[in-house]
């Protein structure tokens, strides 16, 4: 359950950082801050991995559907106050940086463009509504296909892989508003090199998107199996 719980925590945590190193990066240094995210994006596949074989691997031994319940809201709810907390924290970003900076050793050229960066926090003042929304929809459809499947398998044990491929289909349309609404106009803030000023409402989104999520599976949680 530790192995569920951390690695979909860290996955989500990941999938944000991605951005936030987009957002500070500076004129004439877009292009390598862009390589650096997607290899930190990249690095989240490990933690997505992690989470579908160990869930799967609970899910096949038919172990205690309340315990997995009772762990997926704990890393939602987790999800939602760190990115609520940690993009808005100076101490964090400057402790995050410094550590990105030692493990980067062995890379000096990555290591170097890294250390330009200034971390600092996501101020609140603006949001744009419509990467708030549509961030919001997305996060809320990405959780429930990626953890849903894996709940209904215990009422239809016979159809798991049908289950598992209509999740993978739900996955895909939750990423439809990313890609074709807040990735573009957050690449456009990019260009402008304000993008900082934008994040709070994509980060807000995430944030929402998991907390809705948390709040569903309670709901069903206390009617199912209080």
């Amino acid at each position: 359950m530790t192995i569920i719980f951390i690695s979909i925590v860290i996955n989500f945590f990941i999938e944000t950082l991605s951005w936030y190193l987009k957002s500070i990066s500076l004129p004439g240094n877009m292009a390598k801050s862009i390589s650096i995210s997607n290899m930190v994006l990249y690095s989240s596949r490990v933690f997505n991995y992690l989470f579908i074989t160990s869930i799967s691997f609970y899910v096949d031994r038919n172990l205690n559907l309340r315990l997995l319940v009772v762990t997926i809201l704990f890393s939602m709810y987790c999800s939602f106050i760190i990115h609520l907390v940690f993009f808005t924290s100076q101490n964090s970003l400057q402790i995050l940086h410094k550590n990105f900076i030692f493990f980067l050793k062995p890379f000096s050229k990555i290591r170097s463009t890294v250390s330009q960066h200034i971390f600092y926090k996501v101020e609140r003042r603006v949001l744009d509504i419509k990467i708030l929304i549509l961030t919001t929809l997305s996060s809320l459809l990405f959780s429930v296909t990626l953890v849903g499947p894996y709940l209904f398998i215990y009422f239809l044990p016979n159809y798991k892989l049908t289950i598992v491929s209509i999740g993978s289909i739900g996955n895909f349309l939750a990423t439809i508003p990313l890609i074709f609404y807040v990735d573009y106009i957050m690449y456009s803030y990019m260009d402008k090199a304000i993008l900082i000023d934008y994040l709070y409402s994509y980060i807000l989104g995430r944030a929402f998107g998991f907390l809705l999520f948390a709040i569903l599976l309670t709901f069903l949680f206390f009617k199912y199996f209080s």
